[in-house]
């Protein structure tokens, strides 16, 4: 909603009835709608959930989207392997698993 009829800078009578009628509503309209947005709505990203990697193996996984995505957060992790990146393209994302034990993970990626 864009804000109707502003008032001319002069007029402070205007300018109070203005930000009481007009700009409050269209305010409480926009926290409303960022209050409801959670971290995915902020980011082109893609998430896997659940992914298992083996000790010490590297798994390839489908990059639905049409970019090349910049960075990834491990969001939750189960077992103690070290999650390192291999290399991204826009066909795949390669994921390494440079632990002695398997680990459940799920993934963001995003732009």
């Amino acid at each position: 909603m864009i804000p109707k009829n502003p008032p001319k800078p002069p007029s402070p009578k205007n300018l109070d009835g203005y930000i009481q009628n007009d700009l409050w509503a269209w305010m409480k309209d926009v926290c409303t709608g960022l209050i409801r947005l959670d971290f995915l709505d902020n980011f082109q990203s893609q998430r896997f959930n659940n992914i298992t990697i083996g000790a010490g193996q590297t798994i390839n996984l489908t990059n639905a989207r049409p970019y090349v995505p910049s960075a990834r957060i491990i969001v939750r992790q189960t077992g103690d392997g070290v999650i390192t990146d291999g290399s991204w393209s826009i066909q795949t994302l390669t994921l390494m698993n440079n632990g002695v034990v398997p680990v459940t993970i799920s993934v963001i990626f995003f732009k």
